[in-house]
């Protein structure tokens, strides 16, 4: 078998003078087609003289080794060709004998750290691997780890992870579980998780199901996120049917929204109310809802006196959505035969007993507080643009949240622009 002076100056012209490949294989090769080299028999794909030229020639033509892919374990299982491949190329080690080699990785994680990725399964939650992968306290390898890598592991063998932004959020990125490892003060921060929450919804998803683990400002930071999915889902409901149903209420919510913006502490009710009187509304529309409503609720009950008492207020009762909102969505799911789910139906329970005890209580503090100086025209005014009968109950809450304006002290024309 004809050898190279050096192999890795080879070209396919050279290949093709040696003789020693079939003209098919080359042609195949050079057009990318590297699965031509699975039937080569494993005499050949283990033979360096054979395939080292071959690897070299099609590297310096196509600029890749994948040729790499077909040699055999005893071929591969060179580090000193694979810490060539893994700085381009590191998915190539995959399933082969460096990527068992703990020393190679370390070694090599530098050049790379996505080599992490391809690693095996067994390095990636072995607590001493990680530890020693931990040590090196490179960024971007550190960013790998939590990508790749057993998160509750790497956090053990370097507790300070839980609380890296960096390396959490790269966690998350992999699975919103991982929030489950996020210290408590990332729990707790607001920017951390609107961020984590906007980049990814199903963040929002967990923070509902697990409450209890996150602080207010966390929660405040994931409600916003939410609202944003939320009110953006329900608009694109609105326009649609302003577009094509005869209902003008639609029209108006449109109207409304656009006037004063979708941040009026007004909107997330009115446009709620309104995708409610669609009979198709969808399962995930719905729990667009209900998350927001059970951030909301949990803010609300986070939100503390210095007393230490939970504090009621307009403010507060105006970002409630009535639980008659949330069951008449329910509503138009079963009337599709649409199955209610027991996670989802609890959380609706849970809801509606806070809101009720909530609304005892801010009617309690309107009952307690005597400067009442709200006229009929008021609330007249104020619940002009959406009356219809499918909603009154949303208005008759709006009018209450009025009523509670003017008792704390707003006058009509603070009113008039605070409402509907």
């Amino acid at each position: 078998m004809k050898k190279f002076d050096n192999n890795k100056n080879v070209r396919i012209e050279d290949l093709v003078e040696s003789g020693m490949y079939e003209p098919i294989l080359l042609q195949e090769l050079s057009s990318g087609k590297f699965n031509y080299l699975a039937d080569l028999p494993m005499d050949l794909r283990g033979n360096i003289d054979y395939m080292e030229p071959l690897l070299y020639a099609i590297r310096n033509y196509l600029g890749t080794y994948k040729v790499y892919r077909y040699y055999s374990e005893s071929l591969q299982d060179n580090e000193k060709l694979a810490a060539e491949i893994v700085i381009n190329e590191p998915d190539l080690i995959e399933d082969t004998p460096v990527s068992k080699n703990e020393q190679f990785i370390i070694e090599n994680v530098q050049k790379n750290p996505k080599i992490l990725k391809y690693m095996s399964s067994e390095l990636k939650s072995s607590a001493e691997m990680l530890g020693k992968l931990n040590n090196i306290n490179d960024a971007e390898v550190t960013k790998e780890i939590a990508r790749n890598c057993d998160i509750k592991l790497a956090i053990k063998s370097r507790p300070e992870l839980s609380g890296n932004k960096d390396f959490m959020e790269s966690a998350i990125e992999r699975d919103v579980k991982a929030l489950e490892f996020a210290s408590e003060n990332l729990r707790n921060d607001y920017n951390f998780l609107k961020a984590q929450s906007a980049n990814q919804e199903k963040v929002v998803d967990y923070v509902v199901d697990n409450l209890n683990n996150f602080g207010i400002e966390g929660i405040k930071g994931v409600r916003e996120s939410s609202r944003e999915f939320t009110v953006e889902d329900c608009l694109d409901i609105i326009n649609e049917r302003a577009i094509n149903s005869n209902d003008e209420r639609y029209k108006k919510v449109r109207e409304k929204v656009k006037e004063r913006g979708i941040d009026d502490v007004h909107t997330i009710r009115w446009v709620t109310a309104m995708v409610a009187q669609d009979d198709n509304i969808s399962p995930e529309s719905v729990k667009k809802i209900l998350n927001y409503s059970m951030l909301t609720m949990e803010k609300t009950r986070k939100n503390l006196t210095k007393s230490g008492e939970m504090e009621v207020s307009v403010g507060n009762i105006q970002e409630l959505i009535t639980p008659l909102i949330l069951n008449r969505l329910k509503g138009k799911l079963q009337a599709q035969g649409i199955d209610i789910d027991e996670s989802l139906q609890q959380k609706l329970d849970n809801y509606t007993e806070f809101y009720e005890k909530y609304h005892e209580k801010f009617n309690e503090m309107r009952r307690q507080n005597k400067k009442l100086r709200i006229t009929p025209g008021d609330i007249e005014q104020a619940t002009a643009d959406i009356r219809s009968s499918e909603i009154n109950s949303e208005i008759q809450e709006i009018r209450e949240q009025i009523s509670a304006q003017m008792e704390t002290g707003n006058n009509t024309k603070e009113v008039e622009e605070e409402s509907l």
